[in-house]
């Protein structure tokens, strides 16, 4: 039975494993931020810009995951090209 370091698709395990820690801890510490943000930093702001930092942030978020996720799904579709 092989291993999986021993499979040419370790790499692509390492980073699957890799991107999904990541999908879960960037969003957890996203809206910590910005809930600290909001609540200490921004106390002149109103509802409304507020609201706008946090849209605006969270777009980010999104934007970086999934051109995360891209690059793995690219990644992966080479490797089953090759195959």
């Amino acid at each position: 039975m092989p291993s999986w370091h021993a499979s040419p698709f370790s790499s692509v395990v390492r980073g699957a494993l890799l991107r999904i820690v990541l999908s879960v801890i960037v969003p957890v510490v996203w809206i910590s931020l910005t809930l600290v943000y909001v609540a200490f930093f921004a106390p002149t702001f109103s509802w409304f810009q507020d609201f706008v930092i946090a849209v605006v942030s969270l777009l980010v978020l999104f934007g970086t995951l999934a051109a995360m996720w891209v690059s793995f799904g690219l990644r992966v579709a080479r490797h089953w090209a090759d195959w």
